[in-house]
């Protein structure tokens, strides 16, 4: 029989390496959509949505990781790999959606400029 502890460990501290980015992440996000909001710069709001996306990302990874380790069962006899792939899905419908946002406000920006705010 083979040992397979060391998956295991090497799955616990990926798991670890993952929420500690999430955490740090979701902190960056959270500043960079504070100062786009106060300084009225689309900029900010665009670096905002994008990190918020890797902070969804990052997320979904962690319950895709998660829900990967359970065992297979007589109804799932592939087991929860396939949480990865949908992990991976919802994040790309999620990016493109944010892309459609920037471009219509964009566009509402082109149209009528505001006036941004310096800080």
């Amino acid at each position: 029989m083979t040992d397979h502890s060391h998956s295991h460990s090497a799955a616990n501290a990926n798991q670890r390496r993952l929420l500690i980015a999430l955490a740090i992440t979701a902190l960056m996000t959270v500043v960079e959509l504070v100062g786009g909001v106060l300084s009225n710069s689309l900029a900010l709001l665009g670096d905002a949505g994008h990190m918020f996306t890797d902070t969804l990302a990052l997320g979904l990874s962690v319950v895709a990781l998660t829900l990967a380790k359970r065992p297979a069962s007589q109804t799932r006899t592939y087991g929860f790999h396939r949480a990865e792939v949908l992990a991976a899905l919802t994040n790309g419908t999620i990016l493109v959606l944010i892309c459609g946002f920037i471009f219509y406000e964009s566009y509402q920006r082109l149209v009528s400029p505001p006036e941004v705010r310096a800080v």
